[in-house]
């Protein structure tokens, strides 16, 4: 067997092992929720132990903190698809939003889109630490468009906010490839 076959076999176990103790499942990218909460995460590396620290991004509308890969348009190499890169994680709270387009397509499916502002906390994963923080505000394209690719399986409805990927990616690069 390869070594990376035996990593990801290794990897699945663990994570098989840690939900059937009915302990939380630290592999899912769902567990960093805890950071946005000022957790330290367990198996996160700690800030500077690699040339760049991978990120990922989380966004609460009001309706507790979700892992959002909306905002990943800033640089995929920053990007941490498992949480054992993860060592930044990005909080996005939505603080205001004004409704930018309310779209109607087949099936009575609909989509409301958001112009909005959000504080940003950049929090260390392995320590629940803020590392940064600001403010941002993005206006999304009203646009609403021929059809839409629906995200929550038979719901019926969903929200979509702005992106402030532009604005988070210069206020990112410093602490992502260790310049801060």
């Amino acid at each position: 067997m390869a070594p990376l076959s035996r990593v990801l076999l290794a990897t699945i176990a663990v994570a098989l092992l840690a939900s059937a103790c009915g302990g939380p499942d630290m592999y899912s990218l769902d567990s960093l929720t805890m950071v946005c909460e000022g957790e330290a995460h367990d198996v996160a590396p700690e800030v500077g132990a690699t040339d760049v620290n991978k990120v990922q991004y989380l966004f609460d509308d009001g309706e507790g903190w979700d892992w959002d890969a909306y905002v990943g348009d800033s640089s995929s190499d920053w990007t941490g698809y498992i949480t054992q890169e993860v060592a930044l994680v990005v909080c996005l709270d939505v603080t205001a939003s004004s409704v930018a387009a309310e779209c109607e397509y087949e099936d009575g499916y609909t989509v409301t889109k958001y112009d909005s502002d959000y504080d940003v906390a950049l929090r260390a994963a392995s320590t629940g630490a803020v590392v940064a923080e600001t403010a941002v505000s993005a206006e999304i394209d009203p646009d609403c468009g021929i059809f839409i690719l629906a995200s929550d399986g038979d719901a019926k409805h969903e929200d979509r906010y702005a992106s402030p990927a532009a604005q988070l990616q210069d206020f990112l690069r410093p602490h992502v490839e260790g310049e801060a």
